[in-house]
């Protein structure tokens, strides 16, 4: 049985989630992470993902996981759900 969570902030529902520790908030990875990407943005890091082998986007990714964050408070006590 798999369940699904409805993220606070973006309304989305989702089979895998954050909570804030601090504020009790559920967050789906993209507002955890500042939100998703737009088509085109999609689309250009496809091109520099394939013309630098992947580099940018492990680079990418380990950014984001760095500045993951509560968008209510800020915390960076998450908890995967």
């Amino acid at each position: 049985m798999r369940y699904s969570y409805k993220c606070s902030f973006c309304g989305r529902e989702e089979g895998s989630i954050w909570r804030c520790r601090d504020c009790g908030s559920m967050i789906c990875d993209s507002c955890s992470k500042g939100g998703r990407s737009g088509k085109l943005g999609v689309a250009a890091r496809a091109v520099a993902g394939y013309v630098s082998a992947g580099a940018t986007e492990a680079a990418r990714a380990l950014y984001r996981k760095s500045n993951q964050h509560c968008p209510s408070c800020e915390g960076k006590d998450l908890i995967r759900l």
